[in-house]
């Protein structure tokens, strides 16, 4: 299980127009949101979707890339974007290595009938610049989610030189 403090599982993975996104490249330069969500077009994972690419230019005022994950092809990711205009980066997991990597798979009851099957458990990782874990957050409340994250990221800015 991943701890706030520890350097956190790199990955590379497409976006949504398969290009591939690496988390080396935010090193030393961004901070990064990573949000892994269940399913596409659900109402908490649109909600906070909506919401994160509506404050986009905060988070990049904060120097801090948005990400959200799941396994999902990157034509679906196309979709969703492009049904709800949205601004933040949407990379495919398709093999499950970045999400058990984070440790976010989770057995859920898909009927009645006792069947299993792997999911995304919703979860939040907040990563500094430096590739370390500074904040995890599960069982996420979608509505006001994005600003709560900035409030997080904003706490973590050194102090100026100034101050």
């Amino acid at each position: 299980m991943l701890r706030e403090g520890q350097g956190a599982p790199e990955f590379s993975l497409p976006d949504a127009d398969m290009m591939l996104v690496s988390s080396a490249e935010f090193k030393n330069s961004k901070n990064i949101v990573l949000f892994f969500y269940s399913l596409e077009n659900s109402a908490e994972c649109t909600i906070k979707a909506i919401e994160f690419s509506d404050m986009i230019h905060d988070f990049r005022v904060e120097d801090t890339a948005v990400i959200g994950i799941n396994t999902d092809c990157c034509g679906c990711h196309a979709k969703f974007r492009d049904k709800y205009g949205l601004s933040i980066m949407l990379l495919s997991d398709s093999t499950g290595k970045t999400c058990n990597a984070y440790n976010v798979w989770q057995n859920d009851s898909a009927n009645k009938q006792k069947t299993w099957k792997k999911c995304i458990k919703d979860a939040t990782f907040i990563i500094d610049k430096k590739g370390i874990i500074k904040h995890i957050m599960y069982d996420i409340n979608p509505v006001g989610h994005a600003a709560n994250t900035l409030d997080i990221i904003r706490s973590m800015r050194e102090p100026s030189a100034a101050a």
